[in-house]
């Protein structure tokens, strides 16, 4: 005779187990949201003070050859603070680009160990 209780319990467990890397993946998918978020965050702040700074010197300044040399000073330095987010994005989509390769090829050898204990049970 079969016990419910157990073959339910093992149809959870088995359940957990096969949801396990997709679980991973979410986790691994919400990371990446969260770092792509923040540094998007900083970009957006970036060009909210050049944007101030921006209109303060045009208030601030009277002459305009001082007006037209603070607005490019201003305008290089937002320029560099760019192409350094730039750099930092390049390397923040380097980095999970590795962890998205980790988990597949660890989700791949797990789907393989699997299938093999299957076959061989066979």
């Amino acid at each position: 005779m079969t016990n419910p209780t157990a073959e339910i319990n093992a149809l959870i467990e088995q359940s957990k187990k096969f949801a396990e890397p997709m679980t991973r993946l979410t986790a691994l998918s919400i990371q990446s949201f969260e770092k792509l978020a923040r540094h998007q965050y900083g970009v957006a702040g970036d060009a909210l003070e050049y944007s101030i700074a921006a209109l303060q010197t045009g208030v601030a300044t009277t002459e305009v050859p001082e007006y037209f040399k603070s607005q490019t000073a201003l305008a290089q330095t937002y320029v560099d603070r760019q192409t350094q987010r730039t750099q930092e994005l390049t390397k923040l989509a380097d980095e999970i680009r590795a962890n998205y390769t980790s988990w597949f090829d660890q989700a791949s050898a797990d789907f393989k160990a699997k299938t093999a204990k299957v076959a061989d049970a066979a």
